[in-house]
């Protein structure tokens, strides 16, 4: 762990800064020191840079701002809710039978993304995280300020044209929400259905088109 911080108390209000970089770093270990779960595990690259102003914590939070990104390998998801909601998004996406009762951690080999803060909202865009039987992007908001998320994982196969079944998570930290969103995969697909029916279309023009020149030079060349 490098890390470092200043504090400028030139003005009337206090300014803080500092970043830290980690390597190698147990998630679940650092979990369950800071939050009193092991929710994710795996080896944790991570990097920030933060600035803050205030007098009170909270004006510290709603102040916040910076970047952030990380990169955990090697890992699993072992939170119970979110773990069944995803093994269920692989079992539609495969179409097996839905995995009823029981729950195994989501191990995966990769997991990483990046962030920024403004005004204490971490919004982050980018989440990709990739197993070896099926795949994830994320995007979303985590309010620090008010403690609560709100942040959509799609779940998809690992084939190009996979389809992608959302998984909406919403809520206060310590009560956290999780709906797998059918509707929106089924509207996916039917948007995909009708992107095909127009590229055929299209590409069925594109040959008559030719056909049309062709015979039109060939015409043309009989009356020479």
């Amino acid at each position: 762990l490098n890390a470092n911080a200043a504090l400028d108390v030139r003005q009337a209000t206090p300014v803080w800064r500092g970043g830290f970089n980690l390597q190698n770093v147990k998630l679940g270990d650092l979990l369950q020191d800071y939050a009193g779960d092991r929710y994710l595990s795996g080896l944790t690259q991570a990097s920030a840079q933060i600035s803050t102003q205030g007098n009170r914590i909270s004006a510290l939070r709603g102040a916040l701002g910076g970047n952030v990104s990380f990169k955990i390998t090697d890992g699993s998801i072992q939170d119970s809710k979110l773990a069944q909601n995803i093994l269920t998004a692989e079992a539609v996406l495969k179409g097996k039978p839905v995995p009823a009762g029981g729950f195994e951690p989501s191990k995966f080999s990769t997991l990483s993304g990046t962030g920024a803060i403004q005004q204490g909202v971490l919004n982050n865009q980018d989440l990709q995280l990739l197993t070896p039987g099926w795949r994830a992007k994320g995007a979303g908001k985590v309010d620090l300020v008010r403690n609560r998320v709100d942040y959509v994982l799609s779940v998809g196969e690992l084939k190009p044209d996979t389809r992608w079944l959302p998984i909406r998570i919403s809520g206060p930290f310590a009560k956290l929400n999780y709906q797998l969103q059918l509707d929106k995969m089924v509207e996916q697909a039917a948007k995909q259905e009708a992107k095909k029916a127009v590229q055929k279309e299209v590409e069925k023009q594109k040959q008559k088109l030719q056909q049309d020149l062709q015979k039109g030079l060939q015409d043309l060349f009989k009356l020479k």
